[in-house]
C-alpha cells in the first residue's frame, strides 16, 4: 500500500513539475507529501531532502508573506521530522 502510494505521489510530482514553474508551491505540497511517505518507509535521508526541498521552494516565492500559515505547516512538518528521528536541530535556524 505505501508502495502504490509513493508511486502515486511521484507521478503526481512529475506531471506538476512538467506543467509549473519549479518553484510554485503547489509543488512544495507535494514534495512534503512524498517526504512523509518516505519517512514512513524508513527512507530518512530522502524525507529529509523533500522537507527542505519544500521549504526552499516556498523561501523563494512569496507565499510566506501571503499565507504565512501554509509555510508554518511546512516548517512544524519538518521539525516535527527532526523531533521524532532525534535530531536536534533548530530548524528556524536555517530558515528564518
Amino acid at each position: 500500500m505505501l508502495t502504490q502510494a509513493l508511486a502515486a505521489h511521484q507521478r503526481s510530482l512529475e506531471v506538476r513539475e512538467t506543467c509549473l514553474d519549479p518553484d510554485d508551491p503547489s509543488i512544495a505540497g507535494n514534495l512534503q507529501l512524498l517526504a512523509g511517505l518516505h519517512a514512513q518507509s524508513g527512507k530518512l535521508m530522502t524525507a529529509e531532502m523533500l522537507y527542505r526541498q519544500s521549504l526552499d521552494i516556498y523561501d523563494a516565492s512569496s507565499l510566506d508573506k501571503t499565507q504565512p500559515d501554509v509555510v508554518a505547516r511546512a516548517l512544524y512538518s519538518l521539525a516535527f521530522f527532526y523531533q521524532k528521528h532525534g535530531k536536534s536541530v533548530d530548524v528556524l535556524f536555517y530558515y528564518y
